[in-house]
């Protein structure tokens, strides 16, 4: 349904996407684009004297609406005429181009700012949306948006209707200017091309449909193939499956060249075609009025003015269908990006005035169930729990059986569906999830570590102006990282590498660790950090979770029970209820809490 919207109104819908600051540049291109018009008359004109003055100069000296002018120059013999009227004509022809020149860079910069305005727009959006949004949605589609798909509505939309505006603007005042100099072979000369055009778009327009739905939906399947190839890129390598991964992204890349080769073909065949019928129209007029008229030379100088005219009115009309061609060719790709802007943000400033809550006693699960859409299956079901302050926290099941979702809710990423997260007895609602989000540090199995210094790593999302030194080494310390920092060659401004390939899994965790000291945050989550650690490496990291600040409240999915061996309480969720709970020497000897485990966990 969405793509029979009709595309003025897509139009419409961007252009309430444009700030306002912005849409005053579009008044300044109009009239830009009007001076250029007027331009382009001039030097049409100009070509009428230019060509007289050689052809037969008297008649220009007797001209009495520029008699006046002549004798204020002094000019008395036609000799004297060549060369202003060149200079005049070459003049006119100077400034058309400049103005021209200026046109382009404004179309330009109008495209760059206004599409730089929409991709953040969509960006800080897409940021913005709840947590079930993200889980429900193809991040690939979201990246095409923000990369590919700002480069279709800048070039195919933005940059493209504005040419195919001031094209418009400039081709009426040049058909009006040739009405005035000769109304029958103007009215011939736009009605030719104009029927050839509008033809050929009849005949392509099913065409340029059928490629923007390819082109909107084969750029999210690159995206996606390169995701899947690069994101997994250790097994491709491991497993030799390089050539399945690049024949996957042949599949999505092909047919989008083709798309988009097919409506470059479609958007610039007419142009060869009408210059050659354009060149033949001129030619055949010019021999039709030689035998029929007696005094052919009266005409050619207005025959110069109408191939002048219509050499300039090509560009226009070409330019008009190439443009419109274009924007259709991007349809498929606006709505698609529509959507994002679309995106509704509630509370987009919420973090900033949300309302406070405090952490002194206890965090509850009161009768809490969980479903992401009602025709699904519940994930949690009627879960009640608390963690007190201070305390660490263990929660140990199989696979799917509810583990993290029971993060998400503490973590405020997702809302119970029944029941209530309650803090020191007051219910977490929507204008509390922010207060709660910043008391919480989370560490999961795989850290994200930008390529940035062990210095931006630790106040990783902190400005770099406002990161406070002194705390960045102590949370170092405390997460007994700093020694191993300090020993690199730029001690704190040694550049880790994407992703953190060139450190251990013991050392990613403890700038995991160090960040959340930075944060100064009361609640830490363990989701399954210590996944990929070694048995010794494990047991240093439990170990120096120990000596961090006591105040500290540790929740920890488990991967093993030596992990969690310390906690002071542990539940062991499956299919989405507790099964069994309490502390590790009570649970180790329940034969049913070993059973309700993974295999992968083990007793030691």
């Amino acid at each position: 349904m969405a793509n029979k919207k009709n595309i003025f109104s897509l139009l419409y819908q961007l252009w309430n996407h444009i700030k306002s600051s912005r849409k005053i540049y579009f008044l300044f291109y109009i009239l830009l684009t009007f001076l250029c018009a007027l331009a382009e008359i001039i030097s049409i004109g100009s070509i009428i004297p230019f060509l007289t003055v050689f052809i037969d100069p008297d008649k220009i000296l007797n001209f009495e609406p520029i008699a006046f002018l002549l004798q204020y120059l002094n000019i008395e013999s036609s000799n004297q005429l060549f060369f202003p009227i060149t200079a005049f004509f070459c003049l006119t022809v100077i400034l058309s181009g400049i103005l021209r020149i200026l046109l382009l860079k404004l179309t330009i910069y109008i495209s760059v700012v206004c599409g730089s305005d929409l991709s953040i727009s969509v960006y800080n959006k897409t940021l913005y949306q709840s947590y079930l949004v993200h889980v429900n949605r193809n991040s690939s589609e979201i990246i095409a948006g923000i990369i590919s798909k700002t480069g279709d509505v800048i070039n195919g939309v933005i940059w493209t209707f504005m040419n195919l505006v001031s094209s418009l603007i400039i081709m009426l005042v040049i058909i009006i200017f040739l009405i005035i100099v000769n109304p029958k072979i103007t009215f011939a000369i736009f009605f030719v091309f104009g029927l050839f055009y509008s033809f050929v778009t009849f005949l392509s327009l099913r065409k340029l449909k059928l490629n923007s739905e390819k082109i909107a939906l084969e750029q999210t399947q690159v995206v996606k193939a390169l995701q899947e190839g690069l994101g997994s890129i250790r097994d491709v390598l491991i497993d030799g499956t390089q050539k399945i991964y690049t024949k996957i992204y042949k599949k999505a890349d092909y047919p989008l060249r083709v798309a988009l080769g097919n409506n470059q073909i479609i958007s610039l065949l007419p142009k060869y075609i009408i210059e050659t019928l354009g060149l033949i129209f001129i030619a055949i007029l010019a021999y039709i009025l030689r035998y029929n008229s007696n005094n052919f030379i009266v005409y050619v100088p207005i025959l110069g003015a109408l191939a002048l005219g219509a050499q300039k009115l090509l560009p226009s009309f070409q330019t008009i269908y190439y443009s419109w061609t274009r924007i259709i060719g991007a349809k498929s790709s606006l709505i698609d990006y529509i959507q994002l802007l679309d995106q509704s943000v509630r509370n987009i400033n919420l973090n900033e005035n949300y309302k406070k809550i405090y952490f002194n006693k206890t965090i509850e699960f009161k009768n809490i169930h969980f479903r992401y859409s009602d025709n699904k299956p519940w994930i949690l079901k009627n879960l009640n729990f608390k963690i007190k302050k201070s305390s660490k926290f263990g929660i140990v099941g199989k696979s799917g059986s509810g583990k993290s979702t029971i993060i998400d809710i503490i973590s405020g990423l997702l809302e119970p569906t029944k029941g209530n997260l309650i803090i020191d007895d007051k219910i977490i609602d929507r204008d509390s999830i922010y207060s709660l989000q910043d008391k919480i540090a989370y560490v999961p199995q795989n850290i994200f570590l930008s390529q940035a210094t062990f210095y931006e790593n630790i106040a990783f999302g902190v400005e770099f102006s406002k990161i406070d030194d002194a705390k960045v080494k102590e949370s170092a310390k405390q997460a007994q990282i700093f020694d191993f920092i300090n020993s690199t060659p730029q001690k704190f401004h040694t550049i880790v590498n994407e992703r953190g390939l060139n450190l251990s899994g013991g050392q990613r965790q403890r700038i995991a660790i160090a960040r959340a000291l930075y944060k100064e945050a009361e609640i830490l989550i363990l989701d399954e950090a210590t996944n990929a650690l070694d048995y010794e490496t494990e047991l240093e990291f439990i170990n120096m979770l120990d000596s961090i600040d006591n105040n500290l409240t540790i929740i920890i999915i488990a991967h093993n029970l030596s992990t969690i061996k310390k906690c002071d309480y542990i539940i062991s969720i499956n299919e989405g209820g507790i099964t069994e709970e309490g502390d590790y020497l009570y649970l180790s000897k329940r034969d049913n809490f070993v059973k309700n485990i993974s295999d992968k966990l083990k007793i030691i």
